[in-house]
């Protein structure tokens, strides 16, 4: 069953470790009909200097719900070929 998320509104952290107080990114991903789209720019990413951290995005609903439905670990390398 698809779900239709043009009315939710989503937002996402990355830490360290999920109890650090210290957010290292955070954005707000664009949500239409049943996709959560997450951009990040290169300029924006070539200023990460950790390899990896976890994150989750945090979905409220029109009626103030909030769920979870994505999280993970996030692994930035820097760029080899030049």
């Amino acid at each position: 069953m698809k779900r239709d998320y043009s009315n939710y509104s989503a937002r996402m952290q990355a830490r360290i470790h999920p109890s650090s107080t210290d957010v290292l990114f955070e954005i707000s991903p664009s949500v239409s009909d049943e996709f959560i789209v997450i951009n990040i720019d290169s300029e924006t990413t070539n200023k990460f200097d950790w390899g990896s951290a976890v994150y989750d995005i945090e979905l409220t609903a029109p009626d103030g719900s909030v769920t979870f439905p994505v999280y993970g670990v996030i692994n930035v390398r820097k760029r080899i070929t030049r």
